[in-house]
């Protein structure tokens, strides 16, 4: 076994909603983003693009008899904290990944396979990562979360045929395979993200950075554009602006936000009773932050907001200090007892290698000693370089 010795920080990203018009500061156009997105989603290692592992693969020719018998015996290619990363896992990503690029693509360029044996290492191991981070939070991917998934999926196609029929083209995916190789790790990043910066516990107040996190909740009355120049006539925003108005002007100390904004609203946020959930300055274009920022906890902004997407009715919901989530994975990755396979093609070669090899030396025998647990011992993580 090698180790995965090295991280760099990257610039991937996660998919949004397709009829996502929150006041983020970043959108995109919602066909390209669903495609974008899950190109990112599976490219760039699914949980945010936090690291670039750089590891030594050698060129994975998955034989159908190789990768039949490596599942049946569940060998692996590598391990993180005792997690075992399957071959299997490895050459069905590999195989996915092959055959979305073996199409042209406008806007994609089609990375080299040194590279891309890279792209579905590092995806396998940081998603081993995030989970056994995420097990220290007690959170978890339900069945709830993937039938919200799906159903994304489904609305941002038109139908669940439409949905079918571009994944198995692009990857040779059936919906479940995405809702569990893509979905599921997207979801447990963001809930581990979410339980990290909520934990009271002193052990990560050295990750606090000394600003400022909100939570919000909106309603969403938008504008539409009615010109190239993206202006809607004044009597559209008028019209627009009074409907928010009266909402607005209904509510009282003791209504329910939330089901106005179920009722009301009309982006990705609507089923959620609006919530935005947490951020911080400069995530939000500028007069919906401030407004936000200006508001008391549960207080519902006296005056309609007004951005680009329309007019905006907000509630702030929460404060807290805002923690370095990236500094905190870097720790996890760096204390990680992570290991790889030197020989990612054959999982098979080490085992019949090892047949032949004379017995080793009780100093050379191929024990891993966990230094957390017994205070000495070599870690594999220990060279990783963190995130700067």
């Amino acid at each position: 076994m090698t180790d995965m010795n090295e991280a760099h920080q990257n610039d991937g990203g996660t998919a949004s909603h397709p009829d996502d018009v929150s006041p983020k500061k970043k959108t995109s156009h919602p066909g390209k983003m669903f495609l974008y997105g899950i190109l990112t989603l599976i490219a760039l290692a699914l949980i945010g693009g936090y690291y670039m592992v750089r590891v030594g693969a050698q060129e994975l020719s998955p034989a159908p008899y190789v990768v039949k018998a490596a599942t049946v015996m569940r060998l692996s290619i590598g391990s993180v904290n005792g997690q075992k990363i399957l071959f299997s896992d490895y050459a069905k990503d590999y195989t996915s990944l092959k055959t979305f690029f073996s199409q042209p693509r406008e806007g994609f360029e089609s990375p080299e396979k040194e590279e891309l044996r890279k792209i579905v290492a590092q995806r396998l191991f940081l998603n081993a990562l995030v989970k056994s981070a995420a097990n220290m939070f007690g959170v978890s991917v339900t069945n709830d979360d993937y039938e919200e998934g799906k159903a994304d999926l489904i609305a941002s196609r038109g139908s669940e045929e439409v949905a079918a029929g571009e994944l198995m083209d692009q990857y040779g995916w059936t919906i479940d395979d995405f809702l569990h190789r893509v979905i599921g790790p997207l979801v447990l990043e963001r809930k581990l993200r979410e339980a990290f910066g909520e934990s009271t516990d002193s052990a990560y107040e050295q990750y606090e950075t000394g600003e400022e996190e909100v939570r919000a909740s909106h309603i969403l009355f938008p504008v539409d554009t009615a010109d190239l120049e993206g202006k809607a006539p004044e009597d559209a925003k008028a019209q627009v602006r009074s409907a928010a108005q009266e909402v607005l002007d209904s509510m009282s100390s003791d209504t329910d936000f939330a089901a106005l904004a179920k009722q009301y609203g009309s982006d990705a946020t609507a089923p959620k009773g609006g919530d935005l959930g947490w951020f911080g300055r400069g995530d939000m274009v500028a007069p919906f932050e401030e407004a936000v920022f200006a508001l008391d906890i549960n207080q519902v902004g006296p005056q309609l907001v007004e951005s680009q997407f329309g007019y905006h009715i907000v509630k702030l919901t929460g404060r807290r200090q805002a923690k370095n989530f990236e500094a905190f994975m870097n720790d996890q990755l760096r204390n990680a007892n992570v290991k790889m396979s030197a020989n990612l093609e054959n999982p098979f070669v080490e085992i019949i290698q090892s047949l032949d090899a004379p017995a080793p030396a009780l100093e050379d025998a191929p024990i891993s000693i966990d230094e957390n647990e017994n205070g000495d011992g070599e870690n594999p993580a220990e060279s990783v370089e963190p995130v700067q």
